[in-house]
């Protein structure tokens, strides 16, 4: 356990984390007429991220920096229609819900990035990432004239991003 005034002087900016994952997954489809299939999808995952984090994510001499270990259980699921619509094309629809956990680096870094010169602190209160997506598609992939294309939407709550705290040192 560190207080304030510890140098972290040649620490590196990710000190020693535990991490673990184990997830499961099940995919179906199901054909509904000679023309339109069923798409679902399912992931559930367990997550557990432990390392050193400041109390205070904002001040670099924040009074405390405590070992702490988070658990998160991110749940994702899918679920889409495709059907098909003459002369080898096929549109599609789908809709998606994803959590994602954060990793030890957003969590726990403290310290200079070397590769962008900046000086990293993680947040140890961060909690699941969350999108929900719509897509809609239309794609030919037999014969000579081949195409993909799709628009999407987009919309995060609890999105997680490098942001400046307004720290400097000089």
């Amino acid at each position: 356990r560190r207080t304030r005034g510890q140098s972290l002087e040649g620490e590196s900016l990710l000190e020693s984390v535990r991490t673990g994952s184990v997830a499961a997954f099940l995919f179906e489809e199901l054909q509904t007429s000679s023309t339109t299939k069923l798409q679902a999808a399912l992931r559930i995952e367990e997550t557990k991220v432990g390392g050193f984090g400041w109390s205070d994510v904002t001040d670099p001499n924040a009074p405390v920096v405590f070992d702490s270990e988070q658990r998160f259980v991110p749940v994702s699921a899918s679920l889409g229609v495709l059907q098909q619509i003459g002369f080898g094309a096929v549109a599609r629809l789908t809709g998606q819900y994803v959590e994602r956990a954060p990793d030890a680096a957003e969590l726990y870094s403290k310290g200079i990035h070397e590769a962008t010169g900046t000086f990293e602190i993680g947040n140890p209160f961060l909690d699941k990432e969350k999108a929900f997506t719509l897509e809609a598609g239309l794609a030919k992939a037999r014969g000579a004239f081949r195409f993909d294309e799709a628009a999407y939407y987009t919309k995060y709550k609890g999105f997680v991003f490098r942001e400046l705290q307004g720290v400097s040192c000089l």
